[in-house]
């Protein structure tokens, strides 16, 4: 477990910790706002199409890859079997897996980036407390 610190939620605030997650261990929120007009609960590959069609997720996909990471961190909600829901982030965690996946084809070296294969594929995290 790493740090604490301390976030606002709904007007109060709570104590979080601060972690470093693997990628595949965040999964997209199906009850995201953004999905709230569709009548049923849409798979997490549907999450991440609609979340990258877009444009503000392309946007965010070229400031992430020029300052090598994210500037704020996602908030995330331990499940289960250490998995982790994506409760704010969502884009952030979209647009770095496919870094990721771009990253680990080598298409950076060829830009000019110096970026190892796995530099995107752990994300810092605000991790809430399970019972919140």
């Amino acid at each position: 477990m790493g740090p604490n610190v301390e976030i606002a939620i709904g007007g109060r605030k709570t104590d979080a910790t601060l972690e470093k997650i693997q990628l595949p261990k965040l999964h997209l929120d199906p009850l995201n706002v953004r999905f709230k007009h569709l009548e049923r609960e849409i798979s997490e590959n549907d999450i991440e199409r609609h979340i990258w069609e877009e444009e503000d997720a392309k946007t965010l996909y070229k400031q992430i890859k020029i300052a090598g990471g994210l500037m704020e961190p996602p908030v995330v909600i331990q499940s289960s079997d250490k998995q982790y829901l994506v409760k704010e982030g969502n884009r952030r965690v979209v647009c770095l897996r496919k870094l990721s996946k771009d990253a680990h084809e080598g298409r950076f070296t060829k830009e000019g980036y110096s970026y190892s294969k796995d530099h995107f594929d752990e994300v810092q995290c605000i991790v809430l407390p399970t019972n919140l």
